[in-house]
């Protein structure tokens, strides 16, 4: 079964929680489809194998083969396609691990220290970003 996936925007309408801009959507068509679903990302692992050869040109290549180790969870964009829906998936593009983040800038002084706080406060509360330029303000 062959399918095509389109990652793209959308105009309208405006999804839950979302931040600024416009939303950002991934679309996956199945050949056939038999209507439209709202997923989440598949994710699986694989098992497979390197299978070296070598290029009629004369370089070596590399061929890479993979077998699913469990099939695609039902609601996600693998098992839509599979089922022959279109799935839309909402995404989101920052996909930074906030935790470890704050670990290493913690460890360090760096600018990013200084940018990451005044965004986070800037998010958190515009009153607490107030009272924080105020007073850096009067220590100057």
């Amino acid at each position: 079964m062959e399918s095509f996936s389109l990652v793209g925007t959308v105009s309208s309408p405006r999804l839950p929680n979302q931040e600024c801009g416009p939303p950002r959507v991934d679309f996956n068509l199945p050949e056939k489809p038999k209507g439209i679903c709202w997923t989440r990302q598949s994710v699986r692992h694989y098992d497979g194998k390197v299978i070296p050869d070598k290029d009629p040109a004369g370089p070596p290549i590399f061929w890479f083969t993979v077998t699913p180790l469990e099939g695609a969870a039902e609601g996600t964009d693998r098992w839509a396609v599979e089922h022959d829906w279109v799935s839309i998936t909402p995404l989101r593009l920052d996909l930074t691990d906030e935790a470890d983040l704050a670990r290493a800038l913690a460890l360090s002084d760096t600018p990013a220290t200084k940018v990451s706080g005044k965004r986070r406060q800037r998010r958190s509360s515009s009153t607490s970003s107030s009272k924080s330029k105020s007073s850096s303000r009067g220590q100057k």
